[in-house]
């Protein structure tokens, strides 16, 4: 003990007792994690700030925790200063963007966490099978008396075997008795 009152300057007389303190304040923290949209909802300028902070939450041990999103009267704060909500509805495909969000605590500590924001397009695709020259598609129609075999040429059926055509297929005469093949 003699060291550290001498290392500070103060002189110890008639076997004082010093006691010191030290006064900590921990950095706020935040908990969050990257999102997905769709792209219709950024588009619609569902993506707000408050719903991206809706799936954060932001610590401090001294001022209680959770801190929620805004600016409150003691000094603390929870909010993604940068937010733009064009950086969502000028989506028009697929991509992302990162969001900055920043808490502070009553003492003015600061703490950034930076998420990224991934924007999907669901729309349904129509997907066609890939079609080979030459190549043909069969649909077998079968009942109890007979199986009938159509087929669809994605070119000329030039085999001239057609008896019949409808939707693009045509009637092979493929006949069978007793309902099979």
């Amino acid at each position: 003990m003699a060291d550290l009152t001498n290392a500070a300057g103060v002189t110890d007389q008639s076997g004082a007792t010093i006691t010191l303190y030290a006064v900590w304040d921990d950095c706020p923290w935040i908990v969050a994690e990257n999102l997905y949209y769709t792209l219709t909802q950024a588009q619609s300028g569902y993506i707000t700030d408050s719903e991206i902070l809706s799936h954060a939450t932001a610590y401090d041990r001294e001022d209680g925790s959770p801190i929620e999103p805004g600016f409150h009267e003691n000094g603390t704060s929870f909010s993604i200063p940068d937010y733009q909500a064009s950086d969502f509805t000028q989506f028009r495909r697929e991509g992302s963007c990162t969001e900055n969000l920043t808490v502070v605590d009553s003492t003015g500590s600061t703490y950034y966490k930076q998420i990224t924001v991934y924007v999907v397009d669901t729309t349904a695709v129509a997907v066609e099978p890939e079609e080979q020259p030459g190549s043909s598609t069969s649909i077998i129609i079968t009942n109890r008396r007979q199986t009938v075999v159509w087929r669809r040429f994605h070119l000329v059926d030039r085999s001239g075997i057609c008896s019949g055509v409808a939707d693009g297929f045509c009637k092979l005469p493929q006949r069978v008795s007793g309902g099979g093949l």
